[in-house]
């Protein structure tokens, strides 16, 4: 994922996390405008993380992604209009 952003014109890669946690301490309130979050990680999952972190800053774009298959359960819906 790091070679795809710092190939982008534009992007950089402001912070990397191992886990849940570590994402949403690595995130400043005047960071980033994308968060790029595995959805299968470990502690939090992806999807808490997401919440998390559009409860904090509604205004961040977040982009789920996983290499695992979906999973079988309903993601929950943002309460702005979208899927997470």
């Amino acid at each position: 994922m790091r070679a795809v952003v710092e190939a982008t014109p534009g992007l950089m890669v402001a912070a990397e996390a191992a886990c849940g946690e570590e994402a949403l301490r690595a995130l400043d309130d005047d960071g980033p405008q994308l968060a790029v979050v595995d959805v299968r990680m470990p502690g939090m999952d992806g999807i808490e993380v997401a919440c998390a972190l559009l409860e904090r800053r509604p205004e961040l774009v977040v982009l789920l992604v996983s290499a695992q298959p979906p999973p079988t359960e309903r993601w929950p819906t943002d309460p702005r209009g979208g899927t997470l």
